[in-house]
């Protein structure tokens, strides 16, 4: 069947992430099962993960975020680093704008945060308290739009080395039958 055959192919090779403007960077996703990761909001378990630069046409390639979609075949985990560098960029956590494409279908992902990211200070973490799932391109109808159940995340934030400004990263734990229709 095509459609397990493009699932197949996403969790084995590429899920692709994609941030703000349109900027598309490729991501390839890892399937061992002996991650480790604790969503706990303390980020340690992610140092020796595969982490990809990401950054906008509008910046001249200045690399400003970082992040790492991992799978095991039962969940999608998401790292994301707002200032991995830590330049002093004062970029908070984006919640929306984070596509996933298997062949031609793409879905986006969104993700709240509870109390909302500029409530955030410094040295706080906070539970990202939903995860919602649109599709922007569907052909083969392997995604589903809906409010995903039984995610959970944190994002935490900190003052970059200038002493003004944030430095938020977070770490997600989606289940793939939450935006996915079928899996192998």
């Amino acid at each position: 069947m095509q459609v397990n055959k493009i699932v197949h192919f996403m969790l084995i090779t590429i899920i692709t992430l994609v941030g703000i403007f349109l900027f598309t960077n490729k991501v390839n996703a890892e399937t061992t099962n002996n991650y480790n990761i604790a969503i706990d909001g303390s980020f340690d378990d992610w140092v020796d993960k595969p982490k990809t630069d990401i950054f906008f046409d509008y910046n001249n390639g200045n690399v400003t975020k970082q992040g790492s979609f991992l799978s095991d075949g039962q969940y999608l985990y998401i790292y994301i680093d707002m200032d991995p560098y830590n330049k002093g960029h004062n970029y908070r956590f984006q919640g929306s704008g984070w596509n996933i494409q298997v062949g031609n279908n793409i879905t986006s992902l969104s993700f709240t945060v509870d109390g909302g990211i500029w409530s955030l200070q410094a040295g706080q973490k906070a539970a990202i308290k939903s995860v919602w799932s649109w599709s922007n391109q569907n052909p083969d109808q392997i995604f589903i739009n809906q409010e995903i159940t039984g995610a959970t995340g944190f994002v935490a934030s900190e003052k970059s080395s200038n002493g003004w400004a944030y430095h938020d990263r977070a770490e997600i734990k989606i289940p793939l039958n939450g935006f996915l229709k079928i899996l192998i």
